[in-house]
Formats: structure tokens, C-alpha cells, sequence
């Protein structure tokens, strides 16, 4: 497997390698937060909490890369805690987007008819397209979201704790991966709390992280190692 080019699980002090954290006035982002329930395989003792108060959009932390990369498969732990939102009101929770700040491929979390959903957002044919049927999750419970952008082989899907949500091709014209950012970022709702917790954020060229964990745990578990 190739080197991470990001590999964030927010152990010791302080966040592991170099991030800036971009917050609302009111709003906070804790890189040594406790985690509030058990965290899921291969997790430490401390995530990033995100929290947006009052009528603040952001609270999130970013990476840029030293360069472009054209295959982003990016692996993370989310669990939302308390959230704030309307009906048809989202926030985005992670993004790659290119050395410009545009997005890539974004995970929102949206709010419909009273259910908390994820989806995916990924920029193809000079366009953001988002996958049609949200996938709905529960507050207060961790999950392994995976996803590929991969311009290299012209394909994207994304993954919920190892299962396939959705895939499919991207065509002409796309943009470059380059910068990364966790947490909340463009909140649409009103005033109000709405908290995140993120661990074990990786972003590897090669396969999804979560693979390769299972793919550890069952060697373990025949002997094999």
C-alpha cells in the first residue's frame, strides 16, 4: 500500500500533522476532545469535536497537500451528536476540494422530514451531482464513511461501514483533489447547536482504509498473523 498522504487520528496533544481550523465566533473545534460513546476499530483516546453555536455556518479544519492528486480515497469516523437543522437544511461534514477551494466530493448532512441523512456530492461533467437517495443515519452513533474520487480511472462510489451506498463514472470535465476539510461548513440552518465528532481521517491513492483493517482483523483471526 502506498504512504498516507493524510493519516489524522488526534492522539497527544494537539492534532498530528498540520491543519487550520476555520470557526464561527461562538462555535469551537476541539482536536483533544473525549469520545462520546466507543469508538470503532483501530480508534485511540481522543477525535475532533466540531460544534457550531448560535447562528455561526462553520467549525472545521482543513489540510492542503503539497500537490495535486488525481486518485483521493478518503476514509473517516463520524458521529453526530445534536444537530440544529430544518427540514431540507444541510451542513457538509467533510469536502476534497482542488487547490482552488472548489469542491470535489462532499459528505452533507441533511435533514428531511424529521430523519437525519448522509450523501455524497462529486463534481463531473462541469457540474456537482449528488446521489439521489440519501442514506438515512442515527444521532449519537459512530459509522466509517469511505469514498473514492478517482480521476485516474474515471469512476467515484463511497461506502458506509464497508457496505456500497453508491458508484458510478465521472466524465469530463472534473477538478483535482488537492485540499482536504473536517468538520461543519456551510451550515444553512438558524440559530442553535450542532455537534460532530471525526476521528481516524485518512486519505490514501490506492484502496479504502477500512478494507484493509477488515482485511487485517480476518488474517488475525485464522492465524495467519
Amino acid at each position: 500500500m502506498a504512504p498516507l498522504l493524510v493519516d489524522e487520528n488526534c492522539e497527544g496533544a494537539g492534532y498530528e500533522e498540520s491543519w487550520t481550523e476555520v470557526k464561527g465566533g461562538s462555535s469551537t473545534v476541539d482536536e483533544d476532545s473525549a469520545f462520546p460513546a466507543a469508538g470503532l476499530a483501530g480508534s485511540g483516546s481522543q477525535c475532533l469535536a466540531c460544534t457550531i453555536n448560535s447562528t455561526d455556518v462553520n467549525a472545521y479544519a482543513y489540510k492542503t497537500l503539497s500537490g495535486d492528486q488525481n486518485i483521493a480515497y478518503i476514509s473517516y469516523d463520524f458521529y453526530g451528536d445534536v444537530e440544529r437543522l430544518g427540514n431540507a437544511e444541510l451542513v457538509g461534514v467533510l469536502a476534497v476540494l482542488n487547490s482552488g477551494g472548489l469542491p470535489c466530493c462532499i459528505v452533507q448532512w441533511v435533514e428531511s422530514g424529521g430523519n437525519q441523512y448522509l450523501r455524497l456530492g462529486y463534481y463531473s461533467g462541469t457540474a456537482m451531482n449528488y446521489t439521489a437517495v440519501p442514506k438515512i443515519f442515527t444521532l449519537q452513533q459512530w459509522y466509517r464513511i469511505e469514498f473514492r474520487y478517482d480521476l485516474t480511472n474515471s469512476v467515484w462510489s463511497w461506502y458506509r461501514d464497508e457496505v456500497l451506498q453508491d458508484s458510478g463514472a465521472l466524465a469530463a470535465a472534473t477538478r483535482t483533489p488537492r485540499i482536504i476539510g473536517v468538520g461543519l461548513n456551510g451550515h444553512t440552518a438558524g440559530d442553535g447547536t450542532t455537534r460532530c465528532y471525526i476521528d481516524q481521517v485518512h486519505w490514501n491513492t490506492e484502496r479504502y482504509m477500512g478494507f484493509a483493517r477488515n482485511r487485517i482483523r480476518k488474517v488475525k483471526a485464522v492465524g495467519l498473523i
